[in-house]
C-alpha cells in the first residue's frame, strides 16, 4: 500500500471524510514520525461487501444488512497503520488506532474501535439513515457511472 493508493480511494468517500483524513493525517504524521496512516478502503461494491461478510470481516451482508462503505459516496473509511518499516500493523490494540479513535469528533464520527465487536481501523461518519437497499442500489450505479466517465477522460 502507498501513499498514491491510499488517494486514488479517497475519490469514492463522502467529502466530509476527505477532509477529516487529510487533517488527522498531518497530526499522525508529527505524533508518530516515520508512520503512516493509510486509507485501505472507502466504497465497497455490493460483491466486495459480501466478500467482507463471507470473510468475517464485516457483521453486514451486503443484501439484507448495509454497511456504511456501501453508501457512495462512501460514508466509512478503513485505515492502515504502517510503522516506521512499513510493516502493516494488524494488532488493533496499538496504541496508534488508539489515537485514531481519539481524533474522531464524536457529534459527526464514530470509531469502530467503540463498537461492541471493535474494528480498530474503522471511522464513519454518523449520519441518519443508514444505507438502506434502495440507496445502495442507486450508489451502486452511481459509482458505475463515475467509473466509466473517468476511464473515458483518462
Amino acid at each position: 500500500m502507498s501513499s498514491l493508493t491510499s488517494a486514488k480511494l479517497l475519490w469514492s468517500a463522502d467529502p466530509r471524510l476527505v477532509a477529516w483524513y487529510q487533517d488527522v493525517i498531518a497530526w499522525f504524521n508529527t505524533d508518530f514520525p516515520g508512520c503512516e496512516l493509510l486509507v485501505i478502503q472507502s466504497y465497497r461494491t455490493p460483491s466486495q461487501q459480501q466478500q467482507a461478510a463471507a470473510g468475517g470481516k464485516s457483521a453486514y451482508d451486503g443484501k439484507t444488512t448495509f454497511s456504511m462503505h456501501q453508501a457512495f459516496p462512501a460514508l466509512a473509511l478503513d485505515l492502515a497503520v504502517y510503522d516506521s518499516h512499513g510493516n502493516y500493523v494488524t494488532d488493533g490494540t496499538d496504541p496508534r488506532y488508539a489515537w485514531l479513535g481519539q481524533h474522531v469528533d464524536p457529534d459527526t464520527m464514530r470509531w469502530g474501535g467503540n463498537f461492541s465487536n471493535p474494528d480498530w481501523d474503522h471511522v464513519e461518519l454518523t449520519v441518519t439513515p443508514a444505507p438502506d437497499a434502495t440507496a445502495v442500489a442507486v450508489g451502486f450505479v452511481r459509482y458505475q457511472t463515475t467509473c466509466r466517465v473517468s476511464e473515458y477522460l483518462t
